[in-house]
């Protein structure tokens, strides 16, 4: 995967976290999408945005943990968030240098 995927990858979980009225984590998405549209990917800030975004898949609390729910429960939108969760962190070590 190249950073293009990243990038398309982190645009879809903003569209699932928008659905779902989640602002804290649609900040703190928004800010990593921002790192990847302006760093060269043969950079060694490009090696440290992707350490920091896997961070974001570290220990409790974290964006890993993120269950989506509405009144009724569990949110429709957790299935689609779990795929893009689980596409963004392959494609974040494939890129580790």
């Amino acid at each position: 995967m190249a950073k293009q995927d990243i990038s398309r990858i982190f645009q879809s979980i903003l569209a699932v976290l928008r659905t779902a009225n989640d602002a804290h984590w649609i900040q703190a998405i928004e800010q990593c999408v921002i790192k990847f549209e302006v760093l060269n990917t043969e950079t060694a800030e490009y090696q440290v945005a992707i350490r920091d975004a896997l961070k974001l898949f570290g220990g409790m609390g974290t964006f890993q943990d993120l269950v989506l729910q509405s009144e009724k429960g569990v949110a429709a939108e957790q299935v689609e968030l779990a795929k893009l969760r689980h596409e963004l962190f392959l494609a974040l070590r494939a890129e580790l240098r």
